[in-house]
C-alpha cells in the first residue's frame, strides 16, 4: 500500500532526503485511535532514519493538525556544511 496520498504536500525527509520510507497517520487511523483509546496525536515519520514529528494540539481537528505538522516538517531542512564554515570552526579550535 502506498502512502503517497497521505504524504501529499510533505517534503522528503530533511535528514536523509528520502520520501519512500515516510508515513503519516491517515484520518481513518486518527479516528480509530480517538474512538478506541482517546489518543489524538498524529505523526509523520521517516522509517529510514527514524525522524519523527508529532502534533498533540487537542484544540484542533485532524486536518488542522495535519497542516500544522506538514508546515513544521517542511520548515526543517538539511543544510549542508560549507567548506568555509568547517575551516572557521577548525581554526577556532
Amino acid at each position: 500500500m502506498s502512502n503517497d496520498v497521505g504524504l501529499s504536500g510533505f517534503n522528503p525527509c530533511p535528514l536523509c532526503g528520502r520520501k519512500d520510507d515516510m508515513w503519516t497517520d491517515s484520518e481513518a487511523s486518527y479516528k480509530r485511535g480517538l474512538e478506541n483509546h482517546n489518543i489524538t496525536t498524529i505523526f509523520v515519520t521517516c522509517n529510514f532514519c527514524s525522524l519523527t514529528l508529532r502534533n498533540e494540539q487537542k484544540d484542533q481537528g485532524f486536518y488542522e493538525r495535519r497542516n500544522a505538522l506538514r508546515k513544521q516538517w517542511n520548515r526543517l531542512a538539511a543544510v549542508p556544511e560549507s567548506p568555509e564554515k568547517e575551516q572557521t570552526e577548525n581554526e577556532a579550535i
